[in-house]
């Protein structure tokens, strides 16, 4: 029953891994695409809405970079709960 219990949290926790891990691989180039194109366009941009404009993609960028962060230390701890229950696992096999 246990045994059970385990290997149905190892699936969905390994399937969550799996989510989380591609959204980062698809949100992480785009980004750095964006901050990319920002930095080209930055020091042609004048006047009062480029500043405004600025100010505005300086929070959204410290934003997003954040939540990357946190996305990545989420799959951390994933990948240490993961490890964590396969190792558990293993010994309810044995």
């Amino acid at each position: 029953m246990v045994a059970d219990t385990t290997t149905t949290l190892l699936v969905k926790l390994r399937a969550y891994h799996t989510r989380l891990d591609k959204h980062f691989k698809q949100i992480k180039p785009e980004l750095d695409q964006l901050q990319n194109r920002w930095r080209s366009l930055s020091p042609l941009y004048q006047g009062e809405a480029a500043e405004q404009f600025c100010a505005n993609w300086l929070r959204t960028s410290e934003r997003f970079n954040e939540y990357i962060s946190r996305l990545q230390q989420i799959i951390k701890i994933l990948d240490e709960h993961i490890h964590t229950l396969e190792e558990s696992d293993n010994k309810e096999d044995m």
